[in-house]
């Protein structure tokens, strides 16, 4: 998703500069935009883990506690904790990207 709305991204951000912003806010806003994606996959992940572990209590007919308590928490941390770090450093480098980039030229294109 973040590769896909590049372009207009770096319009956006050509026009917010324009509009008298420093590069700080566009840099900052970027980060906010990865935090919200990352977010919202590990909320989405987490339900899925949920669903997940509910079908397989359901299935084995074993209490869905047992079945949470079993999984890797450590791990699963690990990687929400990757995906947030990868997403945003993903926003912060287009975001330096970005800030070399002339505004007028970025909005002619």
């Amino acid at each position: 998703m973040i590769a896909l709305v590049g372009r207009e991204r770096a319009r956006d951000s050509a026009v917010v500069t324009v509009a008298g912003a420093r590069p700080g806010v566009v840099t900052r806003s970027m980060v906010y935009e990865g935090a919200i994606y990352a977010g919202t996959a590990i909320v989405f992940g987490a339900l899925f883990v949920a669903v997940s572990s509910l079908t397989i209590a359901l299935g084995a007919r074993t209490d869905v506690v047992r079945v949470l308590a079993g999984l890797p928490w450590a791990t699963l941390g690990a990687l929400a904790a990757g995906t947030l770090v990868t997403t945003c450093l993903a926003l912060v480098l287009q975001a330096a990207r970005v800030s070399r980039t002339v505004a007028v030229r970025a909005l002619r294109s």
